[in-house]
């Protein structure tokens, strides 16, 4: 049930970002995911057209997920972990209400909702202008 939850809280936090022009972006496809509410991730399963969009110069992250559908942050925190090669987001989502962290690293990109992990593996990435 606590999964359930949060991912209806993962969905409704998405925000509107049409018609803004959002500048430099790094985009991420994704070929798998494993979802996880104890740090195991052994259950993977592809996830045909998920990717992520980080727009860096105005501090927004969106994913879309073929279960979750389209969803969008604000980022309102970032921090280098130089030593682990990851880079870490705080996002906030509709309200400002606090919404998940976002975790960047070569091979993946792991999102914490609440109690539940997300966990996908990129395979493939650009850069782009928005």
């Amino acid at each position: 049930m606590k999964r359930i939850a949060a991912l209806i809280v993962f969905m409704c936090c998405s925000i509107s970002i049409l018609g803004q022009k959002l500048g430099h972006a790094y985009h991420f496809d994704f070929d798998s995911k494993s979802i996880s509410q104890t740090g195991n991730f052994n259950d993977w399963r592809k996830c045909t057209g998920s990717s992520m969009t980080l727009f860096d110069e105005s501090s927004v992250i969106t994913i879309s997920d073929s279960d979750f559908g389209s969803i969008g942050f604000i980022i309102t925190k970032v921090n280098e972990d130089k030593q682990n090669h990851a880079w870490f987001f705080t996002c906030m989502g509709k309200d400002n209400i606090p919404a998940c962290t976002v975790i960047w690293q070569k091979k993946y990109v792991t999102i914490l909702v609440d109690d539940t992990v997300v966990k996908y593996h990129i395979s493939s990435s650009h850069e782009e202008e928005h």
